[in-house]
């Protein structure tokens, strides 16, 4: 079978095991990290509506984190200096 492949693969190559489910996790979340359109990404996820996505995948990522923490600071700093 295609999972049992796949397990093989992973064990082969000393990944830690994983699910295919969690494998659609991380594909969903690196279409929305990438921007990928909605559309798009509902169609390789074979959803119906964009709030799926977003709502039930997406991640968050330690590297977008720390680009949204630094754009606050910089936004209150350029407050602070009016």
């Amino acid at each position: 079978s295609i999972l049992e492949g796949f397990r093989r693969l992973t064990k082969s190559l000393g990944l830690p095991p994983y699910k295919m489910h969690e494998l659609r996790h991380a594909n969903a979340s690196l279409m929305l990290l990438n921007g990928t359109a909605d559309k798009y990404a509902m169609e390789r996820l074979g959803q119906s509506t964009p709030s799926m996505i977003k709502n039930v995948y997406q991640h968050t990522f330690r590297k977008e984190q720390e680009k949204v923490a630094e754009s606050i600071d910089t936004a209150f700093q350029n407050m602070l200096k009016k």
